[in-house]
């Protein structure tokens, strides 16, 4: 398997909300061994880690014979990308090891889609009594034993002329297990997707499963008519998280020969299909003026992909100026001012459809004090010298107060002489005790906005 895309969960006014309320699965290109992480043939699959750092681990420790291993070769679907690296077999061995890819914990809410393709390439010891051999997980990491806890459960089971394919929600009570009505044979390769969805037993029904779904679908922004729902029977209940994808190999009643290859789990059919899929959503920011600023979207589905980011959702970003990667996943304003200040997104396209990020708001303090100025202790007779370093939208204005009282180029009431009173740099020649006090600078913009510095003490010792 491969090209798992993990994506996030729109965790992130109406996107902050949004946002606040679901935890990140980040989106990745690959679980299993393409997409710049190639597994070796042979190799089993737990301990492999794909290009993103997300680690497959082994289910029942303590079970007979080896785990799922790569293999070469791959599954292929008309309509579906095309699969590179290689596929995973889940042997037939009986009670033997499974493997789960740890996603993120504590994900309790919303919906989740998992798709891959699967071929049963022998249905030796595959018996009658129905066993989920792939689903959701509440947990990550090596576990000792097999799993009992599993949620959008895949099913087979032997039937007249081959086997069927079932699915529930949780329960594994036969009565409660939905079967697909097409009897599969060893030559039919699978497309299969699930669909997850937090909730009561009386609406378990929102859990589905598609087998072998149009091709006309796949990137589409709507779910087509399903292939089964879950029953609402009262053991329908939810799993506590979502945790990890697991493949399983868990008894003597279901030990077939099953491939299968293209993992992908996300939020959304478009994104389990080939479609586009944001992962990991651009986050609003402030910045002082002057700085740099970027936002950066992490998306999945068939490659290639490409981005454009677009300013206020009507003007169409390119290179040049203070912007760079504008069609890239990362967008960067160097030096930004109020004129930056808007809401961006970013639009990802593929060969099967696009879709636009949530908007990232960018709030830009314009002008903004980078360097305030500073207190001072002198002897009287003694020049003082204050500055301030601001950024800002041209042309910038000063103007210094002593105490609240603006102040004048000029011979003052103590004697002595003032300098800069309308730059950044202050200069006060003879300071006599008249002189001390709070020093402060208003800065303002050339768009009329302005901002007071922090107050610089100035004390002339005795």
């Amino acid at each position: 398997m491969k090209k798992l895309i993990l994506s996030a969960v729109v965790f992130l006014t109406l996107a902050a909300s949004l946002r606040a309320a679901l935890p990140v699965i980040e989106p990745f290109a690959d679980a299993t061994g393409s997409g710049g992480t190639s597994y070796t043939p042979g190799a089993l699959l737990p301990g492999q880690t794909n290009a993103q750092g997300y680690a497959w681990f082994t289910v029942n420790t303590a079970g007979a014979g080896s785990a799922p291993t790569n293999i070469p070769g791959n599954l292929s679907f008309t309509g579906l990308p095309s699969s590179t690296g290689n596929s995973v077999l889940i042997a037939n061995i009986s009670g033997g090891k499974g493997a789960r890819l740890s996603l993120q914990t504590n994900v309790t809410t919303g919906t989740f889609y998992a798709s891959f393709l699967m071929r049963v390439t022998s249905t030796t010891g595959l018996g009658t009594t129905p066993v989920f051999w792939a689903c959701f997980n509440n947990s990550a990491g090596d576990t000792g034993s097999a799993l009992t806890v599993g949620g959008a459960k895949v099913y087979l089971k032997s039937t007249t002329g081959g086997y069927v394919i079932g699915f529930s929600k949780n329960s594994t009570t036969a009565a409660d297990i939905v079967f697909d009505t097409v009897v599969r044979t060893t030559s039919d390769t699978l497309f299969v997707v699930v669909r997850y969805t937090f909730g009561t037993a009386a609406t378990a029904s929102d859990c589905k499963m598609w087998v072998n779904p149009a091709s006309t679908t796949f990137g589409n922004p709507s779910e087509p008519a399903f292939t089964v729902a879950s029953s609402t029977a009262a053991a329908q209940t939810d799993i506590s998280s979502l945790a990890s994808w697991t493949f399983l190999q868990r008894s003597s009643t279901q030990p077939a020969t099953t491939t299968v290859d293209e993992l992908r789990v996300g939020r959304t059919w478009a994104g389990v299909t080939g479609g586009p899929e944001i992962g990991i959503q651009p986050n609003s920011r402030t910045n002082n003026a002057g700085t740099t600023a970027t936002f950066t979207v992490t998306s999945g589905g068939a490659t290639p992909l490409s981005y454009q980011w677009v300013k206020n959702g009507t003007t169409t970003l390119a290179d040049g100026g203070n912007i760079s990667g504008s069609s890239t996943a990362t967008l960067t304003l160097t030096g930004v001012l109020a004129a930056d200040a808007a809401t961006y997104t970013c639009v990802v396209t593929n060969s099967y459809g696009s879709v636009t990020s949530s908007g990232a708001i960018l709030t830009v303090t314009d002008p903004a004090i980078t360097v305030q100025p500073a207190n001072l202790t002198l002897p009287p007779g003694a020049t003082a010298n204050f500055s301030v370093t601001a950024a800002g939208t041209p042309t910038l204005t000063y103007q210094w107060y002593d105490n609240g009282v603006a102040l004048a180029n000029g011979v003052t009431g103590s004697g002595s002489t003032v300098s800069g009173a309308s730059t950044a740099n202050l200069s006060i020649t003879g300071i006599a005790p008249g002189d001390s006090g709070t020093y402060t600078c208003a800065v303002t913009n050339g768009l009329g906005s302005g901002l007071l510095s922090a107050g610089a003490t100035l004390t002339i010792l005795d």
